[in-house]
């Protein structure tokens, strides 16, 4: 068996993962999927030099929809954590289209 070498705390996802958990506070019905989000994530942290080029790309894309999954059941139930309405570019756009339609009735801009 090959040794271990160590990796810098930035490289690895499973923090991130517990990060995200505790700033998301998701409820027990989420529990499965957070459970298979740090599954993923210890999975990718622990793998071998020599398999990372083939499973990274699968174990990531995986964890990256479970990840999307969690976020998505966040905003639905209006977690903190989880953004919610309109973001600043659709906001900035409807103040757009509000003062282009002023400007065309002949009101200031």
């Amino acid at each position: 068996m090959a040794p271990r070498r160590l990796r810098d705390a930035a490289q690895l996802v499973a923090p991130a993962v517990e990060a995200m958990a505790s700033a998301m506070d998701p409820p027990g019905e989420d529990e499965p999927l957070l459970a298979l989000a740090r599954t993923l994530s210890a999975t990718i942290d622990g793998m071998p030099e020599a398999l990372r080029p083939t499973m990274l790309p699968q174990c990531s894309g995986q964890l990256v929809r479970v990840l999307t999954e969690l976020h998505k059941r966040a905003a639905a139930r209006g977690r903190p954590g989880a953004r919610r309405g309109p973001n600043r570019i659709a906001q900035l756009r409807a103040a757009h289209a509000q003062s282009a339609a002023v400007r065309r009735r002949g009101g200031l801009p």
